[in-house]
């Protein structure tokens, strides 16, 4: 092994570390001034103020086993135990335990799933299950407890046809517990250095579903379980579509626009075929008896059509979650959004976006017209219109906000112009520049509150988070050499305006909005934990893994755990260096290298649980798709050949097994499958599997999108009660549309109402109350048939 690039990389290793400890002291002595701590901290300062107390002291308010004869004082009980880290769990260990390196008690309770352990990005280690559960079965054999502790495998949650399904795929993307080198699925896994699976990865563990595809009296659901394959390239198209299909006539270049096509059109078409579902039904219900099946542990549920609330399409990112909203909406399936949008489109970000545009340019009325009114200053619309009256007839309301003297605006005012002078937008050289655009952004938060203000909202820690991403990008800009503000705006703008869409920063949230309402939920994979829906579609399978955020720069910073040889974790710090062989260009060392190929495997194992998880979200019917482009001359159909061993999408693996057949019995290859595919438009998969030691098997079908679509939505009229407004009323001149930032705000997020003048009612795409009819009533006598939005870029709306 060549070391010359290690040691050519000690002065950048030498300077990072003068860098970072600087700014962890700046950073410490920040939350110190300001009397704060991080959720770092809250960990971090539990454990050592119970590793100055002894054992005694602990016992005062722990839960110690006491030895007496009756048993221990009380337990510890920790649920979702696959989602702790290691400094979480010696909380829960000083807790519990006299001594906590030695666990020694017997009044520790823990439950959880490793497979479904997918917050590492917050810190959650999946390793450490495994090392309690170790550490639970020594404590139990030392104190001569009975530790026959059978895994919960029964689920209450899925009808057995897709559990099947769930269970025999899983059982090949998952390793088998205890693999032998040569299974197909230990290739799949990352591995130590002594060939065994990796701790982090997640073993198969078929389950058994409670449920029963039919009602006591025999009536029955039939499941969907299939895997919708999207032909992005033409040539795959013309070969598996075939003439008149609509995915063909779309001819879009955006294969995740033709992707959420299919989706919704496959989501309209169980809508309209009337799909069944079930639903519970309680103990008092009059056709309780006649549904049930004589055992108390099968639930009692009837048959019902499926309901679009029913459906949940989840998502791994929101990226491109408005192309999903686009399509369901062009196809009149009613939808809901769970909790938020993109990057750009969160209040928080759109006011310091405003922010941005007033530095630059104080005179657009609009931008300080909704920073005036955000949470930064919370002017009221009515201060603003007294505000905006003084104004002269050419004047802008920056000028009025200058020449005000009421106390509020003047001190407004004078922060305005000091955040203009800390960007370097202003003339007067009494403020200090700052030297970067993230620094200048600290700066106002700290003289603002910002961050107070939207962190107490119902959505805070998003909010939060999302300021804390915005930060990051303007960060990124000054290291790119960004000097100019006018620069750094256009850049967001652009960025904002592109067909990219940024998602939200990555923020659990455990306070789930209700998810009813009557439209298809659309939500992401993390929001959907805990929860269930009659229909499940996850898309896009064909999307690149995205790195998590952690301790990296522009790439060139590696930092992870890494095995020490003994069964331990030691920390790995790896960063590029000067190359040898030429000192103008950087060139990767081994640590770093190594360290990035640890974070690569974790993050893999993390992705199956995370599919995992979207796929366990089912209750009836279950539905993944993915995206097809061409690739190999020699697979058939000319599509890109799956490569599960180094998987960098879900299809790798999914395509793996349900079109290569990976562990599954006869002959049936991929040609198989698109050969059926060409002529029936559709194949099952049978996937074999083994369970408390019988055999049994799932099927999944692979199945084309559907050619055509005919939803047709229920409608709800609203009267508008238009007769109770005076007529007579003569407007000359021009029309003039004056909206709010609001109003602009919450047309930009997707609402979409119009009237219809002949009858006076109000029709909507999307399940909320219609506004009202004053407004209502502007939007259609000025322009008929067009929304305020229409108005403002005059330009007709579609046919309706």
């Amino acid at each position: 092994m060549d070391l010359e690039a290690e040691r050519a990389s000690y002065e950048y290793v030498d300077a990072f570390a003068t860098v970072a400890t600087a700014a962890f002291e700046r950073y410490a002595a920040a939350k110190h001034r300001d009397n704060v701590v991080d959720f770092g901290d809250l960990i971090a300062l539990a454990n050592h103020f119970l590793g100055q107390l002894d054992a005694d002291a602990r016992r005062e308010f722990g839960f110690f086993a006491a030895g007496a004869p009756d048993g221990p004082d009380g337990y510890v009980m920790v649920d979702e135990f696959q989602d702790t880290n290691a400094d979480q769990w010696r909380v829960v260990r000083a807790l519990a335990a006299p001594d906590p390196d030695a666990v020694d008690t017997t009044n520790l309770f823990v439950v959880g799933d490793d497979k479904q352990s997918i917050y590492r990005f917050r810190g959650a280690d999946v390793s450490v299950f495994g090392d309690a559960d170790a550490a639970l079965a020594a404590a139990n054999e030392r104190a001569g407890v009975a530790a026959d502790q059978p895994p919960l495998t029964t689920n209450f949650r899925t009808l057995p046809e897709p559990l099947h399904a769930i269970n025999g795929l899983f059982d090949r993307v998952f390793p088998q517990a205890g693999a032998a080198a040569s299974d197909p699925t230990h290739e799949w896994a990352a591995t130590d250095d002594d060939g065994s699976v990796a701790a982090f990865e997640a073993a198969s563990e078929p389950l058994a579903s409670a449920r029963r595809s039919t009602t006591g009296d025999g009536d029955r659901v039939d499941p969907t379980v299939e895997y919708m394959p999207v032909p992005v390239d033409a040539a795959q198209q013309a070969d598996l579509l075939g003439d008149g299909h609509h995915l063909r006539e779309e001819r879009r270049e955006d294969g995740n626009a033709l992707e959420a096509k299919a989706v919704a059109t496959r989501v309209a078409t169980l809508l309209s075929d009337g799909t069944a579902v079930f639903e519970a039904v309680d103990d008092d219900h009059p056709e309780y008896e006649r549904l049930a099946h004589g055992d108390e542990d099968v639930p009692v549920e009837r048959i019902r059509t499926l309901e679009p609330d029913d459906v949940a399409i989840l998502l791994s990112s929101r990226g491109g979650l408005d192309q999903y909203e686009r399509e369901l909406r062009d196809l009149d399936v009613p939808y809901t959004v769970i909790k938020g949008a993109g990057l750009f489109d969160s209040p928080e970000v759109t006011t310091l976006v405003n922010l941005l545009r007033v530095l630059v340019d104080p005179t657009n009325d609009r931008a300080l017209y909704g920073l005036l009114r955000s949470p930064m200053f919370g002017r009221t619309d009515d201060a603003l219109a007294r505000l905006a009256a003084t104004r002269d007839s050419d004047g802008s309301l920056w000028s009025a906000l200058q020449a005000a003297d009421h106390e509020e605006w003047v001190a407004i005012a004078a922060d305005l112009r000091r955040f203009r002078g800390y960007a370097g937008a202003s003339e007067s050289e009494e403020y200090d520049r700052v030297a970067t655009w993230s620094a200048l952004l600290t700066r106002v938060l700290d003289e603002t509150g910002f961050l107070a203000t939207v962190g107490t909202d119902e959505r805070g820690e998003k909010a939060v988070a999302n300021v804390d991403e915005f930060r990051s990008r303007l960060r990124a800009f000054s290291e790119d050499g960004v000097h100019s503000l006018a620069e750094v705006l256009d850049r967001i703008e652009r960025r904002a305006d592109s067909d990219a869409r940024d998602a939200e920063a990555n923020v659990v949230q455990f306070d789930h909005g209700d998810g009813g309402g009557g439209g298809v939920n659309l939500l992401t994979i993390h929001e959907s934990k805990g929860m269930e829906y009659e229909v499940v579609v996850v898309p896009k399978l064909g999307r690149d893994f995205q790195a998590a955020s952690g301790p990296r720069l522009a790439g060139s910073v590696e930092f992870e755990r890494v095995g020490d040889g003994d069964g331990g974790r030691v920390p790995l710090f790896g960063i590029a260096g000067p190359d040898p062989a030429d000192p103008y260009t950087d060139t990767s060392t081994v640590a770093r290298e190594v360290a990035r190929e640890r974070r690569r495997a974790e993050e893999r194992a993390e992705q199956k649980r995370l599919l995992y998880v979207a796929a366990t979200r089912a209750r009836d019917h279950l539905i993944l798709s993915g995206q097809h482009t061409g690739g190999s001359d020699e697979y058939p159909a000319g599509l890109e050949a799956p490569d599960p061993e180094n998987a960098t999408t879900w299809r790798d693996w999914v395509q793996a097994v349900v079109f290569d057949g990976v562990g599954c019995p006869g002959d049936d290859d991929a040609a198989t499958v698109v050969d059926g595919l060409r002529t029936d438009g559709m194949y099952e998969r049978v996937l074999p599997y083994e369970r408390a030691g019988a055999a049994e098997a799932g099927r999944i079908a692979v199945r084309l999108p559907p050619a055509t679509v005919s939803y047709e939505p229920s409608e709800t009229t609203v009267e508008l009660g238009l007769d109770e407004f005076v007529d007579g009323v003569t407007v000359d001149g021009p029309t003039v549309l004056e909206l709010s930032p609001s109003t602009c705000t919450a047309l930009e997020q997707g609402r979409r109402c119009w009237s219809d003048t002949a009858t006076g009612s109000s029709r909507s795409t999307r399940t909320q109350r219609p506004t009202d009819g004053r407004r209502q009533r502007v939007g259609s006598d000025l322009h008929p048939g067009w929304t305020p939005a229409d108005c403002l870029r005059r330009t007709p709306p579609p046919a309706v």
